[in-house]
């Protein structure tokens, strides 16, 4: 039987996919100006995008398709920051960095945005998902938290 909810549902989840995949590409270079030695993580589905191997940095991107302060949180899988955190713990990483990118304020390019984990903030948690989706934990960072990049 035809499901056409289901296949609305994996048409967007693979042009989310996408969309994130070519953002990962272009931040990539504005990255690469204060944090040159940073690579992609060969891996498409890492739970960080990207890292400095050289300075132990882990960073994370999330291409939203909103201007900057549409809400008054921001959205990060509760289990990127649980991951940041313990690798820290293990002494793989010394800094962890999630990137935020935006439609700028013109509707005409983005604008990048970050937050850097200090390891003790405890943030709100809530799970998310619809009946499409499996549920997940999330973390609600504040907008004012976030820093222009």
């Amino acid at each position: 039987m035809y499901n056409n909810s289901t296949t609305n549902a994996n048409i967007r989840l693979k042009q989310d996919l996408a969309f994130g995949f070519r953002k990962e590409d272009e931040v990539l270079v504005q990255i690469k100006t204060k944090f040159p030695d940073a690579v992609k993580n060969a891996d498409n589905f890492s739970i960080h995008d990207y890292c400095d191997p050289t300075n132990l940095i882990d960073m994370e991107l999330k291409s939203r398709k909103i201007k900057k302060g549409s809400y008054p949180t921001v959205m990060l899988g509760y289990n990127k920051l649980c991951t940041g955190r313990k690798r820290h713990n293990e002494g793989l990483n010394k800094r962890v960095i999630y990137f935020f990118g935006f439609v700028s304020k013109d509707g005409k390019g983005r604008d990048l945005w970050y937050w850097e984990d200090d390891f003790t903030t405890e943030w709100d948690i809530q799970w998310t998902g619809s009946n499409l989706e499996q549920p997940e934990q999330i973390s609600l960072i504040p907008m004012d938290k976030l820093i222009k990049f």
